[in-house]
């Protein structure tokens, strides 16, 4: 009979009708003091893998991905599209204002003031400009309710004083275009804004 050793298991190669036999045991192991201990046969510890935890971090994922959305979406997005659509209802009503010419005032003065006063709204009102929503809507009601009526230019002066009044932009731009002054209208003449007026 053959063996062979190696580190804790020994190989027994032996013929008993000729064929080759293979037996695997283990071999003693000798402590110091020279008793022999049998090794025991290795504990095998089921290993299972851990539950994935995929599908309760996903859902936190997600969760987390809404809430951020939602801040997003209402202190960003619903504001500009909110603010957007104030701006496009009162510029139309403005816009009306073109048409709506007081009998004391020539068509090339009255296309200057609807001009400048255009331009007022698109230059101090924008959606960079912070204001409050509560001046914007009651600004809103109050122009369609003057505009129910006839117009003077002391609507207009009015639509001018509550932008010096409610914008950071208002003020400064009042005092360099405020059309109702009368250096403003001197220069006032058909034709100035390409604006038709009736």
């Amino acid at each position: 009979m053959e063996f062979c050793a190696s580190n804790n298991n020994s190989r027994q190669i032996g013929s008993v009708t000729g064929e080759l036999e293979i037996r695997d045991y283990a071999m003693p192991f000798v402590t110091e003091d020279g008793n022999r201990v049998e090794s025991s046969a290795p504990i095998r510890k089921s290993v299972r893998p851990a539950r994935s935890s995929l599908p309760l971090d996903f859902l936190l994922g997600v969760l987390i991905a809404a809430g951020l959305w939602t801040i997003f979406v209402v202190t960003w997005i619903e504001p500009l599209h909110s603010h957007g659509r104030w701006s496009s209802r009162v510029d139309k009503d403005r816009r009306s204002l073109a048409h709506m010419r007081p009998t004391c005032v020539s068509k090339g003065e009255w296309e200057w003031i609807v001009g400048w006063t255009l331009n007022l709204h698109g230059n101090c009102a924008n959606v960079g400009q912070r204001f409050e929503r509560g001046w914007r809507d009651g600004f809103a009601a109050e122009l369609k309710r003057r505009l129910r009526g006839p117009i003077t230019l002391g609507d207009i002066d009015w639509i001018w004083d509550e932008y010096v009044l409610h914008t950071p932009l208002g003020r400064r731009y009042s005092d360099r275009f405020r059309p109702t002054r009368a250096e403003g209208l001197q220069q006032a003449r058909e034709g100035c804004f390409f604006l038709p007026v009736d």
